[in-house]
Formats: C-alpha cells, structure tokens, sequence
C-alpha cells in the first residue's frame, strides 16, 4: 500500500517538493504565516510579484519567517527557491523577524549554468544595500523585489543569448552534415554513371574480338566403318560373300 501511494503520489515536476517541511507555495507568491506584512501591502506586492511572473517569466518569492534558528539565510532562502521556484529563472527574497542584517535574495534556474553567473553576487548585493536604505520593512521588501525581478530580467536577456548561440552552432553544424551527405550522394551518382559507360565499352570491345575471331570450319575427322577402307556415298553397297 505504502508503494502504491508513493508511485500515486510521485510526479516529475521539479517546482514543489512533496517532503518540503512549508507545505506548498501560495498563490500570491508571499510566504507569511504570522502576517507580518498589513493586507494591503500583501495584496499589492503579491498582485506586482504575479504580474512580473505572467509577462516577464521573472518569477520572485517573498519569504517572511519568525525565525531560522542557526541556519545560515542563505540556506534558507536556497532550500525555497529550490522548492517552490518555476520558469527558467527565479528568486527568493527572504527576510526574518527581529534581524537587521535582512533581506536576502537567492537566484536560481538556468541562470546558474550561464556564462554571466559571476554577476549575481555583485548585483545582489547592490540591490540588497540599496533595499536597505529604505525607511521601513515594507519599503524594504517591496525595493528588494523589484530590484531581484529586474536581475532575473536581465539575466533572462543573458540566457536567452547564450541559447540563441547555441541553437545557431546546432543549425550550422546540421546544415554541414546535409552538405557532407549531399556531396557523397553525387559522388556516388557520378561513380556509377561512370561505371555504365564503361560497362558499354567493355561490350563493344567483346563483341569486336568476336566478330574478329578466325572464320573457317572445324577440322573434320574421318572414321572407318565396318572395316572398308573408305565410306560409301549415297546407294553404296559392301558385298559381305555367300552365306553359309
């Protein structure tokens, strides 16, 4: 019973981990579950984070928790983007109660195989220093989550870059391969176009040498018969001698 509920249960979608000890990821794309944040400002940054997924695919998460105990806030903040991230590129903003070294920002998603990975640190902390800067803690998250979606917006333009290079060397190389194919195929129409004239020749040849050969009958070899000396012509008789 157990397999047959884990088999039900398992899916391939990388998005949200079934064991993730938060549960799933809410709609709005804010994660507070001692409502920190007053309904309005809730309601207008999870209404900007939605719109920011739906037309740039520069999906953010706001992560809110009481405390983290130990755990470094990076870590925290990796383990959700890992869990409850979509699209090719995302993030996580993650601030906790009762710190002032907060927020701090994760990205993750193709971004982390591209070439430009090396910017992320430097361009988050500068999106982090100037978050900081602002007056309250709803100015702060609101500051960090527009700068985060500009990041991915620019990484996405990074990426999709770098697969356009890509998809551009698979063309070539595929045109190449039809081009190599293509020359071997009249290569090989142009063997054997070659082979049939010749083939004709060889005939022609042959048929000379044989019209050509030496024209006169078989030797004819003369045999005795009935012990005469000579064979008889047409109504010829042997005269054998009274019978006794």
């Amino acid at each position: 019973m157990f397999l047959l509920l884990f088999v039900l249960g398992w899916h391939p979608a990388r998005a949200e981990s079934p064991s993730f000890e938060y549960g799933p990821r809410p709609d709005n794309s804010i994660y507070d579950p001692e409502q920190s944040l007053s309904p309005e400002m809730a309601k207008r940054l999870g209404d900007e984070l939605i719109h920011l997924q739906s037309r740039e695919r520069a999906d953010v998460i706001i992560v809110l928790l009481p405390s983290i105990g130990e755990l470094p806030p990076e870590h925290v903040a990796r383990r959700f983007d890992e869990a409850w991230g979509k699209d090719v590129l995302h993030a996580v903003v993650l601030d906790v109660a009762g710190r002032n070294d907060g927020p701090w920002i994760h990205v993750g998603g193709e971004v982390t195989n591209s070439d430009r990975k090396e910017v992320i640190p430097r361009m988050t902390k500068d999106a982090l220093r100037l978050a900081r800067q602002e007056p309250d803690r709803e100015s702060c998250l609101r500051s960090a989550s527009i700068q985060t979606s500009d990041i991915l917006r620019y990484l996405k333009g990074k990426v999709k870059t770098q697969v356009e290079v890509y998809q551009s060397e698979r063309f070539r190389e595929r045109q190449q391969k039809e081009r190599d194919a293509e020359q071997r195929r009249i290569l090989l129409v142009s063997a054997a176009a070659g082979v049939v004239p010749l083939a004709g020749v060889l005939f022609v040849i042959g048929s000379v040498i044989w019209r050509c050969r030496s024209r006169r009958f078989p030797e004819i070899i003369w045999t005795r018969r009935l012990g005469a000396p000579h064979a008889g012509g047409n109504n010829a008789v042997i005269d054998l001698g009274p019978s006794r």
